[in-house]
């Protein structure tokens, strides 16, 4: 009797296919796009949607008229601002594209023609909030503007991108905690940005209490920085990287 060969196995491959949803639908991932924890995306939703609405009204150069709906269950802004028209959008994807393919070729005359007509920016062109208003924040505060103080630093880093720096600084009469105010670009953040000061070593609350300026003491001291290439430390944008 002859014995039968075993019939050769066949290896069945199955691709898998994971869905980006859970980038996006799930808290830990959510914590690590926004930076903060479930408990501040109201806030973080509400900073987005009018920093949104003010970029697009400043470019159009008119005054940002932004209404803030909130309900049981939702938060609506809407603003005064242009939008950009879908016809506008299906125009330039068709510039960009042969084919359904992005064109190489027009791509890079488009940034050739950007490099040649960019010239450097100058840290004043940035721009301010200025002492003044600052001034006029901390009043409105019943800050004691006597022990107010400003300073500005207009400068370019070592990678020659312009920057601008202004602090201010004020005791505070009702002897409180320190408070911590800091922003960037114009726009105030939910937590403090600079908490990684490599020049430092530590970040700015550290930086302070080095300085006798400590949790417990009554001040208030605000930062803001405003440059145009920023690099974070997180997804969420919550921590910056600065020299």
């Amino acid at each position: 009797m002859n014995a039968q060969p075993n019939a050769p196995q066949v290896l069945n491959r199955a691709v898998f296919v994971t869905s980006r949803e859970l980038e996006y639908f799930t808290a830990k991932e959510l914590t690590l796009q926004t930076g903060h924890e479930p408990e501040r995306w109201p806030e973080v939703i509400l900073k987005e949607l009018v920093d949104n609405g003010l970029d697009a009204c400043e470019g159009a150069g008119i005054a940002p008229e932004i209404i803030i709906t909130l309900t049981a269950d939702a938060i609506t802004v809407t603003d005064n601002g242009p939008g950009l028209p879908a016809a506008v959008i299906k125009s330039y994807l068709h510039d960009l594209t042969s084919g359904g393919d992005v064109d190489s070729t027009t791509v890079g005359a488009l940034l050739s023609v950007m490099r040649a007509e960019s010239k450097p920016i100058k840290p004043q062109a940035l721009g301010v909030i200025g002492q003044e208003r600052l001034r006029a924040w901390f009043a409105a505060r019943e800050i004691e503007l006597a022990t107010f103080e400003y300073r500005r630093t207009a400068d370019v880093d070592a990678n020659g991108l312009p920057f601008v720096c202004e602090i201010a600084f004020a005791w505070r009469s009702d002897r409180g905690q320190r408070q911590l105010v800091t922003g960037i670009n114009w726009s105030p953040t939910l937590v403090d940005p600079f908490r990684s000061l490599s020049r430092y070593g530590i970040g700015l609350a550290d930086l302070l209490s080095s300085l006798h300026a400590d949790p417990d003491c009554p001040i208030t001291f605000a930062l803001h920085l405003a440059c145009p290439h920023l690099n974070y430390t997180d997804r969420g944008k919550s921590s910056l990287e600065v020299l």
